[in-house]
């Protein structure tokens, strides 16, 4: 009986050291284990308070290849690029309007911040999502179920009747913690996401002020964002749909 005890500790031991190494490869292979830059800058975030952020660029090949698993939404599929963009974007909250009055919904702005168009059979609507229409401003900043976001879509739901039929259209610049809220609320509130254009980099803040940037090896932003010494990374996207034809157009650039 004891020696058949000391099998079973064994075993176990084992059995929770091959899970723990399996767990350490799978972060390993998420984030490749490699810095490929750590600067330091000085920011000022309030009136008179200048913070040293820490900046790590960090490889994350594996990263995105378990996001595209995760979320195997289709790429936005580019269209033309619309004509009078500049004077007609949404830069906060949102919009719902008749398709037969306007056609032509545009973002624009975003870069930690989500984009979202529900092109639907008789309303459509954008919305710019922030941290503020998800989340409580007061620690702990959970997830609000009843926010900002969620009313507009309850909004939405009851203007258009076949909601559930809505194409949805998803653009950031950035994987952040604010693209997971929207999809868990779209979600929550009967939404299917239908497309998406999210580039292969994910901001995070590690503590304080520090920030870790994961980024694709191959991606064509690898090179601007290693040069930028740590500063917050001017990345900007702007999208716009055709609410009739269904022709959607998504542009991520570098302002600067």
């Amino acid at each position: 009986m004891l020696l058949s005890n000391i099998i079973f500790v064994i075993i176990f031991m084992a059995t929770a050291s091959s899970a723990e190494h399996y767990h350490t490869s799978e972060k390993e292979q998420q984030e490749d284990g490699r810095v490929l830059g750590t600067f330091e800058t000085k920011e000022q975030f309030e009136p008179f308070a200048v913070e040293t952020v820490t900046t790590a660029v960090i490889a994350a090949d594996g990263l995105f290849e378990k996001l595209r698993r995760q979320y195997p939404y289709p790429k936005i599929p580019n269209s033309e690029r619309p004509e009078f963009l500049g004077e007609r974007g949404i830069f906060s909250r949102g919009e719902i309007r008749k398709n037969d009055e306007d056609k032509f919904l545009h973002i624009s702005g975003l870069d930690d911040s989500v984009g979202i168009v529900l092109r639907g059979t008789e309303y459509s609507g954008a919305y710019h999502v922030s941290s503020m229409d998800l989340r409580n401003f007061c620690p702990p900043q959970e997830l609000n179920k009843n926010g900002n976001f969620a009313k507009w879509l309850d909004e939405y739901k009851g203007k258009e009747i076949n909601f559930s039929k809505a194409q949805v259209f998803i653009a950031s610049s950035f994987w952040t913690k604010n693209v997971e809220d929207v999809l868990y609320l779209l979600a929550h509130n009967g939404f299917n996401a239908h497309y998406m254009s999210i580039p292969d980099l994910e901001l995070s803040f590690s503590g304080d002020a520090n920030r870790e940037v994961f980024i694709r090896q191959d991606s064509p932003y690898l090179e601007r964002v290693l040069a930028l010494k740590g500063h917050r990374i001017p990345l900007l996207t702007q999208l716009a749909v055709d609410t009739q034809t269904g022709a959607a157009w998504c542009e991520h650039f570098l302002r600067g």
